[in-house]
């Protein structure tokens, strides 16, 4: 939307209702860029928590500073419905997960969450799939928000539905890695807080 911008504040000329903006710095001698802010929206957005919604799991609540989650979830057997979505305007929507991944550095991708993502009508049609993935996280941060799913949705119900996929720590190359996801085995595992919907147009 805007470079080389200097210190101070930025207004968006043609703002968008559902417009979502992140910011990066930028050297200027070397025009390395930073990693992106946490994106700031300007519509709407929900957020389900794991208590709050009707859920299938099979891994059990935890809690962390009064926020509940479902601990360690995503080994191969794992699975989460989230029933009920209501969805009231029709539009395009963009479907995320929030979690918190600290199973290695944020710089390491070897045990990076992946994950396949599918969005269900109320007659059980599949509408929106895909692959989804949740980097690792800062210990020290706040919850980060996975890749998003993109879906057209009409006014109904819908169903969320979360499997396994694989990531780097299935491959026998990385068999060898000292780390998480290398010589102990497989990870592909994270805390699981809720589903964040988003319209965005």
């Amino acid at each position: 939307m805007a470079a080389q911008l200097t210190a101070g504040s930025w207004r968006d000329p043609q703002a968008h209702p559902y417009a979502c903006y992140a910011v990066e710095a930028q050297f200027a001698g070397s025009g390395n860029r930073s990693h992106h802010s946490q994106p700031q929206c300007a519509g709407p957005v929900s957020e389900i928590a794991v208590l709050d919604a009707r859920v299938s799991s099979n891994v059990k609540l935890a809690a962390v500073k009064g926020a509940p989650y479902l601990a360690g979830w995503g080994a191969p057997a794992d699975r989460f419905d989230l029933r009920d979505l209501r969805i009231d305007a029709a539009g395009d929507y963009r479907i995320q997960l929030r979690y918190r991944n600290e199973a290695n550095q944020i710089n390491l991708g070897i045990s990076a969450g992946v994950k396949w993502l599918s969005v269900e009508d109320g007659k059980g049609r599949t509408v929106a799939q895909g692959v989804i993935t949740l980097p690792h996280t800062r210990p020290d941060g706040p919850a980060g928000l996975s890749t998003p799913l993109s879906a057209r949705l009409q006014p109904g119900s819908y169903r969320i539905r979360l499997r396994d996929f694989y990531n780097m720590s299935y491959l026998e190359s990385n068999a060898s890695f000292s780390g998480a996801g290398g010589s102990g085995g497989p990870s592909n595992r994270f805390d699981l807080y809720g589903i964040r919907v988003q319209r965005v147009e």
